[in-house]
């Protein structure tokens, strides 16, 4: 299932600062945007083949989908040299 949400935490000695990223709704416009191009892709990828170079788009779109559905889960920690802490989590 791809990430809906991401969470950042920002703390420092003086503020902690925190708040939440919706991302779910990018997702159906990422699959509009990718219907649309699709049949450019096809087409580029079908003149590359018959020039005997085939780009393999579709293999990279697949590869970049399923590392998209990875990072549900992520959680990032960062310490600065000044105290501040940053704490970023997909899901």
């Amino acid at each position: 299932m791809m990430p809906l949400w991401i969470k950042i935490k920002v703390r420092n000695e003086k503020t902690r600062l925190g708040f939440w990223l919706p991302i779910f709704w990018l997702w159906p416009l990422f699959g509009i945007v990718i219907l649309v191009i699709s049949p450019l892709l096809l087409l580029a990828e079908l003149i590359m083949s018959a020039m005997r170079k085939p780009l393999r788009i579709f293999c990279i779109m697949y590869s970049i989908r399923s590392l998209i559905i990875s990072l549900r889960g992520l959680s990032i920690h960062i310490k600065g040299r000044d105290k501040q802490e940053v704490c970023v989590v997909v899901g």
